[in-house]
């Protein structure tokens, strides 16, 4: 899902972060809140330490935000902040997914590359046959596979996020498509 944020790269709004205008925190976190969330989620299949993370997340970005020198990194500065707190999270609880939670789409729509089948093709049931085989990737690229199939960034703006080379991203990619298109093959038609 991309979203919007040309209005967010002016300098005039950049300025009024650097200032700490609540106004602008306010219309940052609004615009950032539910992508953010729909990503940390699905690291961490868990609401409550999803929406500690995002809490964290915020707090972070007004304490930090003098440390931004540009304004068009910002998006990815917010979800360089993101992952991070989130690996963070796990890496201290040494966990790599939480229990309790069901899936639950964290989107309307997955983007969807030629690897797969047209979006048109796509039945309600393979949806979330598709989400559940997301949630199955190993973490790193699982995370690559949400920032560039859900939330549209490039690969080298997915490499600034993660603090990996882009040659790594496109890699984690490559082996995430290739597991879920063979994970599709296993799955019996009459399931979807």
């Amino acid at each position: 899902m991309k979203h919007d944020n040309t209005h967010l790269e002016t300098p005039e709004f950049f300025k009024k972060l650097q200032k700490r205008n609540k106004d602008a925190f306010h219309i940052l976190y609004q615009h950032y809140k539910v992508p953010l969330y729909n990503l940390v989620f699905s690291m961490l299949r868990n609401r409550d330490k999803t929406a500690d993370i995002i809490q964290d997340t915020f707090i972070i970005i007004i304490r930090k935000i003098h440390q931004l020198q540009n304004i068009s990194g910002l998006k990815q500065w917010i979800y360089r902040i993101a992952v991070n707190e989130t690996l963070n999270l796990m890496h201290r609880e040494r966990k790599f997914s939480f229990s309790g939670d069901n899936l639950e789409p964290a989107v309307d729509k997955l983007a969807m590359d030629n690897f797969m089948v047209s979006e048109a093709d796509v039945t309600e049931a393979r949806h979330y046959i598709l989400l559940e085989l997301v949630e199955r990737l190993p973490l790193k690229q699982r995370v690559v596979f949400n920032l560039k199939y859900v939330e549209g960034f490039k690969e080298p703006e997915i490499a600034e996020i993660t603090d990996s080379p882009v040659g790594t991203v496109k890699s984690r990619l490559n082996m995430a498509r290739n597991r879920i298109k063979e994970w599709f093959k296993n799955i019996p038609d009459d399931l979807y």
